[in-house]
């Protein structure tokens, strides 16, 4: 919701597509971008596909969660932005956290578990976004692989 009231500034078109039937944000939050005139939303469902003419993007494919139905909306660009809440209930009690459930890294991409990396959404509490992760799942690729040649040349 912040990146979509902070996007206001460059355009007053803005068509959130969400795929929960209501507005998870804060209830300041909810009130301030419901009440922008600027945005518009589309509860329960995803976007499926981007189309563009090799250029730029020129449209998107929403499909809606329950009834499949897929349609269509014209638009200039697409900001994808992911959830709050890291999903890292499955290293609960095996790795280390921050009191946000993000995990804790150390000399770049490597947990609390020699051997073991994270990167995206697990560990990036400050940014979340799709093109980050892709950025520090390379780094944590190449952590990991310079930690298995330290190891194979070990034994």
């Amino acid at each position: 919701m912040e990146n979509a009231a902070f996007l206001t500034n460059f355009t007053n078109d803005i068509t959130i597509v969400h795929i929960l039937p209501t507005l998870t944000a804060s209830s300041a939050t909810k009130q301030k971008i419901l009440a922008n005139p600027s945005i518009k939303f589309i509860y329960e469902s995803t976007v499926s596909e981007i189309t563009g003419d090799g250029k730029h993007v020129t449209s998107i494919t929403v499909t809606h969660q329950k009834t499949g139905e897929k349609t269509s909306l014209t638009t200039d660009g697409v900001f994808i932005s992911i959830g709050l809440s890291p999903n890292t209930s499955l290293f609960r009690d095996q790795l280390e956290m921050d009191s946000y459930g993000y995990l804790l890294l150390k000399d770049g991409t490597e947990t609390s578990i020699k051997g073991v990396f994270a990167a995206g959404d697990v560990a990036d509490y400050r940014y979340r976004q799709a093109i980050t992760s892709a950025g520090t799942g390379c780094a944590a690729s190449l952590d990991a692989e310079r930690y298995l040649n330290r190891y194979l040349n070990t034994l």
